[in-house]
Formats: structure tokens, C-alpha cells, sequence
């Protein structure tokens, strides 16, 4: 049988078929492979579209331009081997690299699993609902740790061995003494041991927390001023420290005291007519005024500004009214104009019409005298203070506050001496 090789895929075919079995594509008659012993110059040259070659028989040679355009226009879509062949390769990998994913999420790879859990790739059984349900349910017995309040559990400790008591043998602070100047200054005491392995704990203490406290790491902080002594113990040893706070916190500062209006006298004696004696009104609110009165004005009167005057024999009342308080002195007028007794009378009897005298205010002053024993007044007498840089006294006894002190104004009548105590408490 001849065959004859296809033009287009290269495919040998019978020669008497007219097109190839495999491309189908349509061949020339008679283009047959050379047998063996054939001549070269016998085999064919090609196909249709081939140019005619004058050498050699005359046959028909393939043009491999028009050969490769008729291959483009019969399938213009072909994909070439090596782009089919990367293809596939990176099609082929996802693949499997999707398979491996899965594998390992469904934990089908033992060596990702816990050494302790063994892999089973086995679902345990599930019981019946049914069977479930016969079963009554058991009440789980509490144990003694569900009856135990949270306050009562105690964790369980390791045993330690109790460490070694080194006793104290002497005890030191770093300072002896300690003086504050403001409140709230604070000083922290340093403590030293004998031995340095003494592991007794250190406590301190105040003798008055109101003035200097302390807390148990040594720290003194000052509250008020005064003294108080800070005692450290370890042991059987102790050690203090004087604590001195020289000031006075504002807070705790006295506040002076609001007095209330008084009068310097609330009773007194004039002997003569026209004698007068001062009423003064003591603790008088600021911008307060103050007004006197008389009750009877035929027996004493009295100015604006307190001063008494013996009118008449008798007694009355004096008011001084200030800030709605009322205060009243009263005054005794024991006159008698004829009996004035001369230097011969005795002495025995006679009295001074005042024996102790207390001042508060400089300038303030009152008239003493001399009375016999009929009560007359002794007139012709000296007086003399004792200092007159507390008082003075002139010819009619009038006595002056000058300075604050204490001293005496005296007189001498029949031999005797007759004295008056002043003191001058000055504001």
C-alpha cells in the first residue's frame, strides 16, 4: 500500500484517500511518500500552493510563509503547549494547597493536637433523649468548702519554720530634741539597734497627740504649741525625744474676751456740799454712747461725761444707760457745813471716808476726807501720796490717777496717821 504524509499535520495516510483522516484537511492526488529505493528526486515537495519547481521533475515545492498564514487563519484561538502546561502546573498546586487547608482545620493532623489528648477521629456516642430523661437527675452533694463563707476560708499556708527572736540590747535615736516654728512641720526620727540583727519591731508614742503626733515610722508632725516628749520602744528598750512647737496655731489663738459694761463705784459717800467724785462707765461697745441721770438732783447731780456733785443731805440713785444696759451707783450725801471740827479734836473715832480705792482708767480721780466720830468732817489736813507716779492727792484730798501701780495716800490728825490704799489697775 502507498502512503502519502499530510501537507498540514504531518499525519501518513493511505494515497488513495483524497483528504487526511486526522486534520481533514484536503490533500493532492497522488502526493505519496517515496518508497524505499525510490529517487530523491521523486519525492514531493509539497502540496497545493506550492511553487513549481522546474528542477527535478517539475513538482511542486511548499512555501513555509503561506504554510504558517493558512495555520493563523484556520484556528486564530490555539494556545500553545508551554501556556497549557503553566496552566495546569499552577491550577494543580491550588488544588492542593486547598485540600491541605481544609485538612489541617479539621484537625485531621495529630502532630497540632495537645500530646495529652488523643486523636480520635471517631464521634463518642450520643446517648437517647429518651434515655437521658428516665434517668432522674442526683442532687451533687455540697462539700465543706460551698458551706464556708468567704469570710471564714482560710488558704491553706505551707508550714514555715518561725524565724528567731534576736532581742534588742539598746536603743538610740538620732536626735534628742526637736523644735517647730510653724504647724504642720513634719520630722522623721531614725532609730539605731543593738545588735544590727535585732528584728524586734520599733513602736513609738506622744505624750500629748494635741501638741505632737507620730505614727509608727518615726514621722513627728506639729499641731500646737507647748512640749511633748516622743518615747520610741523596742522591747525592753526605750528612747524619747523632747518635741518643743514654739507657736500658736491661728485656730487655737484666744480671742479677747467681750466684757460687759461696768461702773468704776456702785456706792459712794461726799460729806460736803459741792464735793464730787467721778462715775465712770468701763467696756463701752465701740460708737456706743452713754447717758447719766439723777434720780433725786437735790440731793447729787450729775454732768454728761459721769461727774457727781453733792447738793444736799440724803441719798439717790445715779443711772449710766449704754447700749440698752443700765448700771446704777448709789450715792450717799452725809453734809453738815457747821460742824467743822478744829485741831483739837480727838483723834480717837475719827475715819477716812475711804480705806481701799481701785482706779481703772488714768485721769480718774475722787476726794477723800477725814471724819470724827460724830461724823463731821475734819478740815486743815495734809495729805501726802505715797507715789506719785500712781497718784496724786492735792490740799482738799482729792486723789488723780497718774500710772498703773499700787500705793497709799495718808494723813495725820491728833497724833494719828490714817492711810488709803490706791491701786490703779489702767487699761
Amino acid at each position: 500500500m502507498k502512503l502519502k504524509k499530510c501537507e498540514y499535520c504531518g499525519t501518513e495516510f493511505d494515497a488513495a484517500l483524497s483528504q487526511c483522516p486526522l486534520c481533514g484537511k484536503a490533500v493532492q492526488p497522488g502526493a505519496a511518500e517515496p518508497q524505499p529505493g525510490m529517487p530523491a528526486a521523486y519525492k514531493p515537495a509539497g502540496g497545493r500552493g506550492g511553487k513549481f519547481s522546474k528542477k527535478k521533475g517539475g513538482h511542486f515545492a511548499a512555501d513555509p510563509k503561506k504554510e504558517k498564514e493558512a495555520k493563523s487563519a484556520e484556528n486564530p484561538y490555539k494556545i500553545p503547549k508551554w501556556m497549557m502546561v503553566t496552566i495546569c502546573v499552577i491550577l494543580g498546586l491550588a488544588v492542593l494547597m486547598g485540600a491541605a487547608f481544609a485538612l489541617y482545620q479539621l484537625s485531621w493532623f495529630p502532630k497540632f493536637l495537645s500530646p495529652k489528648e488523643p486523636v480520635s477521629m471517631q464521634e463518642p456516642a450520643q446517648q437517647p433523649a429518651q434515655e437521658a430523661a428516665s434517668e432522674p437527675s442526683q442532687p451533687a452533694v455540697p462539700t465543706e468548702q460551698q458551706y464556708m463563707n468567704e469570710e471564714d476560708y482560710q488558704p491553706e499556708e505551707a508550714d514555715e519554720q518561725p524565724e528567731a527572736v534576736v532581742p534588742c540590747e539598746g536603743l538610740t535615736l538620732a536626735t534628742s530634741s526637736i523644735t517647730f516654728d510653724e504647724p504642720e512641720r513634719f520630722y522623721n526620727i531614725t532609730v539605731q539597734k543593738l545588735p544590727e540583727t535585732c528584728n524586734q519591731e520599733v513602736t513609738f508614742t506622744s505624750s500629748d497627740e494635741t501638741i505632737a503626733t507620730v505614727n509608727q515610722q518615726g514621722k513627728v508632725v506639729a499641731v500646737n504649741g507647748g512640749t511633748a516628749v516622743i518615747t520610741a520602744a523596742c522591747g525592753d528598750q526605750t528612747a524619747t525625744c523632747l518635741v518643743t512647737c514654739d507657736f500658736i496655731a491661728e485656730e487655737e489663738q484666744e480671742q479677747p474676751e467681750e466684757l460687759p459694761p461696768a461702773l468704776n463705784s456702785t456706792d459712794m459717800t461726799l460729806f460736803y456740799p459741792g464735793e464730787q467724785a467721778p462715775l465712770i462707765v468701763s467696756n463701752i461697745p465701740e460708737g456706743a454712747q452713754v447717758t447719766f441721770t439723777s434720780e433725786n438732783a437735790s440731793v447729787a447731780t450729775v454732768t454728761s461725761s459721769g461727774t457727781i456733785t453733792a447738793v444736799g443731805s440724803g441719798t439717790t440713785t445715779v443711772r449710766a444707760e449704754v447700749s440698752g444696759t443700765k448700771l446704777e451707783c448709789i450715792v450717799r450725801c452725809k453734809l453738815d457745813s457747821s460742824a467743822e471740827s478744829g485741831a483739837d479734836v480727838d483723834a480717837e473715832g475719827c475715819t477716812l471716808s475711804h480705806s481701799d480705792v481701785t482706779m481703772a482708767f488714768l485721769g480718774e480721780y475722787f476726794k477723800i476726807s477725814l471724819k470724827d466720830a460724830d461724823g463731821n468732817r475734819v478740815k486743815g489736813l495734809s495729805w501726802k501720796s505715797g507715789n506719785t507716779g500712781v497718784c496724786t492727792v492735792d490740799a482738799d484730798g482729792v486723789v488723780t490717777a497718774t500710772g498703773k501701780g499700787t500705793t497709799t495716800v495718808s494723813t495725820t490728825y491728833g497724833g494719828k496717821s490714817f492711810e488709803c490704799i490706791i491701786r490703779c489697775n489702767l487699761k
